[in-house]
């Protein structure tokens, strides 16, 4: 009999464990927003649950000091993590994931020997959106005695699973000053590359490292990621030679503000434009679809795609050759 409860124990508090350490990672829709003026969103340790999209992570990954957050491109361990309803960076010296209820509270991450590279990650869908931006300030909210070159870096993935993909602009050397400062605001404003676009799940990482010495609580705030407007995203544009010329077909998975197309061969080094009116856009709001252009003229070459917004914007697509 004893046996069984200590079973049943141990299974009440794995039940408690899993139930603790909790998020949202429903992707959300652009455009996204949190600045953390609600300190009701986090009250419980490692519970994200009223957060939808968004996760602070342990980093328990098994590295060195000071290795630079754009180099640290695994998923890691995955381990949940927030200190809740904490109130001085000064004198907290754990390492990790924070919430700082503070005259304007923020979520913070510092790095330790046991959270080699704390970080939040960002669930979003940009589905029929493009030129994803991503922006947010990088605080300095550590006003001790502390010094330290806290690194900060800017990632994303398509999908749950893999290594993420670092994006360079989004690097911070140093989102610290010190000792006891605690003014530095660095903000951070990055488009991410093309294949973040129209995507069912992007995740966004925004990660730190253990740094030399004791290190420095940093503050990410004002995390905004909005989506252009007006787009071409084209899932395949491909030229195929028949008996009547080139036969040219394209899909546009999205064709949002767009009029139509215009379709180019290379000619001494030229785009020189074939169809003599535009090839309509089979919407103007989002939704895309599928069109073709056969060359009469020419059964091989290399040619360009031009869409043409509502605005009159142009943009090219390409290449696409036979």
């Amino acid at each position: 009999m004893s046996r069984c409860r200590m079973v049943l124990f141990a299974g009440i508090a794995a039940l408690v464990s899993a139930t603790a350490a909790s998020a949202d990672t429903t992707p959300q829709a652009l455009p996204f927003a949190q600045d953390w003026s609600n300190i009701g969103l986090i009250t419980t340790d490692d519970s994200w649950s009223g957060v939808p999209g968004l996760t602070g992570l342990l980093g328990d990954f098994p590295l060195g000091i000071d290795i630079d957050p754009q180099t640290v491109v695994a998923p890691g361990s995955g381990t949940v993590d927030v200190n809740a309803n904490q109130t001085n960076p000064n004198t907290n010296t754990s390492g990790g994931v924070a919430e700082f209820e503070l005259t304007n509270p923020t979520v913070a991450l510092q790095g330790s020997a046991t959270a080699d590279a704390p970080n939040v990650i960002l669930y979003l869908n940009t589905t029929t959106q493009s030129a994803v931006t991503v922006s947010y300030k990088l605080r300095d909210i550590d006003g001790s005695a502390d010094d330290a070159v806290q690194q900060v870096a800017l990632q994303y993935r398509v999908g749950s699973s893999g290594n993420f993909t670092n994006v360079p602009a989004g690097y911070v050397a140093d989102a610290t000053t010190g000792p006891s400062l605690a003014a530095l605001v660095t903000p951070v404003n990055v488009t991410l590359p093309s294949a973040a676009g129209n995507k069912a799940e992007v995740q966004v990482r925004i990660i730190t490292t253990n740094a030399t010495g004791s290190d420095e609580w940093v503050g990410v705030d004002d995390i905004s990621v909005t989506g252009g407007a007006s787009a071409v995203v084209l899932s395949s544009f491909a030229a195929t030679r028949t008996t009547k010329g080139t036969l040219l077909r394209w899909h546009a998975a999205v064709e949002s503000h767009t009029l139509g197309y215009n379709v180019y061969r290379v000619v001494n080094g030229k785009r020189v434009r074939l169809n003599r009116t535009l090839i309509r856009a089979c919407t103007t709001s989002v939704a895309g679809g599928t069109h073709s252009f056969v060359d009469r003229a020419a059964r091989r070459g290399v040619f360009w795609l031009q869409s043409v917004g509502l605005d009159g914007s142009r943009a090219w697509h390409g290449s696409a050759s036979v």
